[in-house]
């Protein structure tokens, strides 16, 4: 019979990521794993299949989260899983006490989207995180339900208006992204991003 756990707490407490690898996995056992990033933060990371499709859901960084409550938080999601539900958006909900999609804002459903993305080196995560702080401030706090094509617009177009047209294709990326996520998890029914396409307002960034 397999062992039920694999790390101790111990092990988890004395863990490192070694220089030059920009994360390291711990393996729990059940899909519960410790990642573990150059600065040597560590955050628990629940894994799992649904008809062949992968899931990851962050359940909080050590200590703050112990390992005895990073398993019973794994149990949580499983129940959560077998419901039909999402753990990941589940657990944001219940966090920020939102009660309905409507009130879901594009930056909670970016958060959202880059957990999903577990496999990011620790720069590409902040990069990610600076474009969304410094570019899209006005995106951030909207309900995401109610962002369309000309919301997207003139946000890239203020972009546009301080020079910066090497950044309009990935803050356009990062956004399309994010929504492409929200109708993945049926917060919204479109990609209102799409709409954009060819748009002559846009200038293209010669290189």
């Amino acid at each position: 019979m397999a062992k039920q756990y694999l790390l101790t707490d111990r092990q988890v407490k004395e863990a490192f990521c070694p220089t030059g690898k920009d994360f390291i996995y711990l393996n729990d056992g059940g899909g519960l794993r410790l990642r573990i990033r150059p600065n040597q933060t560590k955050t628990w990371i629940h894994r799992w299949k649904v008809k062949k499709t992968e899931y990851n859901n962050s359940l909080g960084s050590y200590p703050e989260v112990s390992i005895k409550e990073a398993r019973e938080l794994k149990i949580k999601d499983r129940l959560l899983t077998k419901q039909g539900k999402n753990p990941a958006l589940e657990r944001r909900l219940s966090k920020y006490a939102i009660s309905d999609s409507s009130r879901m804002t594009f930056e909670l459903v970016a958060k959202l989207w880059m957990e999903s993305n577990e496999e990011w080196s620790h720069t590409h995560r902040e990069r990610t995180e600076a474009l969304l702080n410094n570019h899209l401030k006005k995106l951030k706090d909207l309900p995401i339900s109610v962002i369309d094509d000309q919301v997207i617009l003139n946000s890239l177009l203020e972009i546009q208006k301080k020079g910066l047209k090497g950044t309009i294709p990935k803050a356009k990326s990062l956004i399309n992204c994010v929504f492409s996520h929200a109708v993945s998890e049926k917060l919204i029914k479109s990609n209102p991003v799409i709409l954009l396409t060819g748009n002559k307002k846009l200038k293209k960034n010669k290189v």
